[in-house]
């Protein structure tokens, strides 16, 4: 039946903005409503996955379908109680911002991926509209994603034709007996960060040895006093010294910890702990480690980090992971973007500094642009519950970082309203592992030789 009735509920997070959040869920229930949609539901964003199925069971009416208006960006937690909660057809409407280099401040796009990548898991349809409510002709755009039939998931990918060839080749050997450090859980709502069981047999097969360790008494190893704070870092003299020095401490317990544990790479949750407990961030310490040569991760994402250790052996640089948080049909780029953890040697002359968190607003984070260039973005990915690798090429564009961190602005050689339906409608992780060069054909054999299919970007 096509839906005429939908029920919404905004999402958000108290770490983002709020009102902007709200703001933005209201034009949208205006919009719905301008279209000839009926409306159930508020603008109110819940900020707790346990109160989603409550404020689904205050609907007057069963709607047709149920749109979650993400608000700010919010884990998968949310649309997971959505799915507990009814067994309607379920969207997610995301919402741009603009790239003016401050603060990103609703991160919506990716909660929509994040969310995405959860109804892939459970085998629910989605779908997903990335759509400011207040642009031109946005009213035919709400129809027809409304009213028009929801298309099925596409079939899995297949493998590209291709050898394994030499420098794949390399990589699988050096593969071999390597080990990753993964410290701390990833946190609740990551469920791409979270190794299932066929990658993690997958990467047993590979040889990698994933080694997991508690996060609290690594951070209980890290002392009030360190050595003189990276003078070498623009403005680090500006920040708060306290914290500052505990975030250069946490870098040396890492490394250390690294060297004893013979790790090759390393996969941290870098929040809340860091905030909560050492009062300061920890994406200049992965920062620093990743420009040292030791591949790390953010939000305890192995696979994430097993994917720059390769990509780091393949490319011209140290590599970055980062998120997917813009795309904008209208010039055809997309940004991509992180709290501040990409090295140095990516960055555009003269864009180092250090900064505070963007949300949390204490220090110690890596700001930069990313210097133009040709690159390459891949992943290994478990999206759909399937092991497989995705790879794009990419051209960084001479751009400012778009918002407060470590980023750029890229255009792949698809259109990028492609790419994102891709991304979308594949269900595939929020985390990009970028490098500078054109290695995607050695990513593509090194798929082949792993025996994964390929999702191209």
């Amino acid at each position: 039946m096509t839906p005429r009735t939908v029920g919404v509920i905004a999402v958000g997070r108290p770490t983002f903005d709020l009102d902007l959040g709200r703001t933005q869920a209201s034009a949208a229930i205006d919009a719905l409503t301008a279209a000839g949609i009926d409306v159930v539901g508020d603008a109110e964003p819940v900020l707790e996955p346990e109160a989603v199925g409550p404020a689904i069971s205050r609907w007057p009416a069963q709607p047709d379908l149920v749109v979650v208006l993400q608000a700010t960006f919010t884990d998968s937690r949310f649309v997971e109680e959505v799915f507990a909660a009814t067994p309607i057809d379920v969207g997610v409407w995301a919402f741009p911002e603009r790239r003016g280099g401050g603060r990103l401040r609703l991160n919506s796009l990716c909660g929509m991926i994040l969310a995405s990548f959860a109804a892939g898991v459970a085998d629910r349809p989605m779908r997903h509209l990335y759509l400011d409510p207040g642009a031109a002709a946005s009213g035919d755009r709400i129809r027809r994603w409304i009213e028009d039939d929801l298309v099925p998931r596409p079939p899995i990918s297949l493998p590209a034709a291709g050898e394994v060839g030499p420098a794949a080749r390399a990589v699988l050997d050096r593969l071999s007996g390597s080990q990753i450090g993964v410290v701390g859980d990833p946190p609740p709502g990551f469920g791409p960060c979270r190794v299932q069981p066929d990658a993690e047999v997958l990467v047993r097969r590979a040889g990698v040895k994933l080694e997991p360790t508690p996060i609290g008494p690594v951070l209980a190893r890290v002392g009030p006093d360190a050595r003189p704070a990276r003078p070498d870092l623009p403005g680090v003299g500006e920040l708060d010294g306290r914290a500052v020095a505990r975030a250069v401490e946490l870098r040396t317990v890492l490394h250390d910890l690294a060297d004893e544990s013979r790790w090759d790479a390393l996969a941290v949750r870098c929040w809340p702990e860091t905030f909560d407990e050492l009062g300061c961030a920890a994406c200049a310490a992965l920062a620093e480690l990743n420009e040292g040569g030791l591949p790390a991760g953010c939000e305890a994402d192995a696979l994430g980090a097993l994917t720059m250790l390769v990509l780091g052996w393949l490319g011209e640089t140290r590599p970055f992971l980062a998120d997917l948080v813009d795309a904008d049909p209208g010039d055809d780029t997309a940004a991509v973007w992180h709290c501040g953890v990409a090295p140095a040697d990516m960055a555009a002359p003269d864009t180092v500094r250090a900064g505070v968190h963007p949300n949390r607003q204490v220090p110690l984070v890596q700001l930069s642009a990313l210097r133009p260039g040709t690159a390459t973005v891949a992943r290994l990915s478990q999206s759909r519950g399937v092991p497989r690798m995705v790879v794009g090429r990419v051209e960084v564009l001479d751009a400012p970082c778009p918002y407060v961190g470590s980023g750029g602005i890229v255009r792949f050689e698809r259109p990028v309203d492609a790419v994102l339906e891709t991304v979308l409608a594949e269900g595939l992780e929020h985390h990009l592992a970028l490098v500078y060069g054109d290695v995607v054909d050695d990513v593509r054999g090194l798929a082949a030789g792993l025996g994964v299919p390929i999702v191209e970007l």
